[in-house]
């Protein structure tokens, strides 16, 4: 009689603490994307008026899982250089919440996307000086900033 007790009352909370668990290793292992927001273009425009959107593809590079590189290339309005477009687009990202820090010849963040689960962080960067070559990509204007968002 004892042991038909134990069991329960053991069974409820066992039964709750395997089912929290695989919950949360889904969470953790988002193996197929399905944790994945998908990133959009107001993430960062509306661009100020000193700065002129060229062209965005908000999935340019992707991958399996629902991963995605979104493309946006900015040009300054008023004819200024790159040091000056991509000085006022860091400004600019910053103002939006991408935390960016310079790294290596690149401005770089990551930014939550909210929400109760435990979504994807969203990654920015740019190239502070020019882009390197790519074979994949055709070079972007000489004067022309890419900004890449990815969700990966």
């Amino acid at each position: 009689m004892l042991y038909v007790a134990w069991v329960a009352s053991v069974a409820p909370l066992a039964s709750m603490v395997l089912l929290c668990g695989c919950g949360l290793g889904l969470v953790q292992t988002d193996g197929d994307g399905s944790l994945r927001v998908a990133v959009r273009a107001d993430e960062i425009l509306p661009l100020p008026a000193l700065l002129r959107l060229v062209s965005a593809d908000t999935c340019a590079d992707g991958g399996s899982s629902g991963n995605c590189t979104a493309e946006f290339v900015v040009t300054a309005a008023d004819g200024a250089g790159r040091a000056t477009t991509v000085t006022r687009l860091v400004e600019h990202l910053r103002g939006r919440g991408w935390p960016l820090e310079p790294r290596r010849g690149l401005y770089t963040g990551d930014r939550e996307t909210g929400g109760i689960l435990n979504w994807t962080p969203h990654h920015a960067w740019l190239y502070a000086d020019a882009e390197p070559a790519s074979i994949l990509r055709s070079a972007p204007p000489p004067d022309a900033v890419v900004v890449y968002l990815d969700n990966l």
